[in-house]
């Protein structure tokens, strides 16, 4: 801090929300949509005067998140969006306010406050993180407000009505929450299910590049990676690192036009220096230098220092020569 290097203080935060603030300028209003802000991001560092001027972390991958639940929210819902986000946080707080004030139950006051103090929580750490984007914590802001709406609602004279039905609401949180646990715990079984498969795939193709295997051998390591990423495609379709990999199957075949395509398909979804080099180097294996040279130089306008997209850049220099 002392030395403004805030990029290393805030690990890449700062400038990454600087760009964003950039990108939320020319649309603010009614943003540039959902889910929208990975892609765009990446774009905008790349080709804006604006990105062009900032130095993020060095790293083979791309922001996908601003880092900041507001920023991202304004960046890609606009100020009407925002102005949502920032009601459903506030409102509740300024009630309970309100309700406490003049709450003669020490027991409701205590609860209400700190149910409330959660929420505030909530609405702190979305300064610096994206909590909201987390699905467990997602379903923790859900039961926290229900409860802070329950205790809220709930009058002296209601309280000794509800003190009656206390066995049952709690059986019936309990298996609530069993339900949750099991249908949240079989979406992240199945994910977990779909890494494995990929870290494998991610090992065998890194075996067959670095070892000294025949091409039949070669063949044997990527046969199996690609058996590894179809399966992993069936039990979780939207992960994108699949196609990336694929590609280096591919390539470790000889298969380049297929490489290209799924190198490609990886691009649309995740851009990054990363998959531009390897976009880069099947378009060279392919002998397609033109095109290897303009992703190259996407790759290098995100991250100038990225030292496979700067290797691709000198090798398709000394081509031309």
């Amino acid at each position: 801090v002392q030395q403004k290097e805030w990029s290393i203080a805030t690990a890449g935060r700062q400038p990454v929300y600087k760009l964003t603030g950039s990108m939320i300028s020319e649309k603010p209003l009614v943003g540039r949509g959902l889910n929208s802000f990975g892609e765009d991001f990446f774009y905008y560092k790349a080709e804006s005067e604006a990105g062009q001027s900032v130095r993020l972390l060095s790293q083979p991958g791309a922001f996908r998140e601003v880092h900041n639940e507001y920023l991202q929210v304004w960046a890609e819902l606009g100020l009407l969006g925002l102005l949502l986000f920032l009601s459903l946080l506030a409102i509740p707080v300024l009630r309970t306010i309100l309700i406490l004030r003049d709450e003669k139950d020490e027991q409701r006051g205590y609860w209400i406050g700190m149910l409330t103090i959660g929420l505030i929580f909530i609405s702190v750490d979305c300064l610096a993180f994206f909590p909201l984007h987390v699905s467990v914590t997602a379903f923790y802001i859900v039961f926290l407000l229900a409860c802070l709406r329950f205790f809220q609602d709930l009058s002296q004279e209601e309280s000794r009505i509800a003190a009656m039905f206390t066995r049952r609401n709690t059986l019936v949180a309990v298996a609530g929450l069993l339900l949750l646990t099991v249908g949240v715990g079989y979406v992240q079984a199945r994910k977990w299910a779909a890494n494995r498969q990929l870290e494998v795939a991610a090992f065998l193709l890194e075996r067959a590049s670095v070892g000294t295997y025949t091409a039949a051998q070669k063949r044997v390591f990527a046969d199996e990676a690609l058996s590894r990423l179809q399966a992993a495609e069936v039990v979780a379709p939207l992960m994108p690192v699949v196609h990336n990999l694929r590609g280096s199957a591919f390539m470790t075949v000889g298969r380049y036009p297929d490489a290209i395509e799924s190198y490609q398909e990886a691009a649309q979804r995740i851009p990054s220096p990363e998959v531009l080099t390897n976009l880069a180097a099947a378009y060279i294996a392919n002998r397609e230098f033109d095109k290897a040279e303009e992703a190259v130089t996407l790759a290098l306008r995100y991250e100038p220092a990225y030292p496979k997209a700067v290797g691709a850049r000198d090798y398709l220099a000394r081509l031309r020569e």
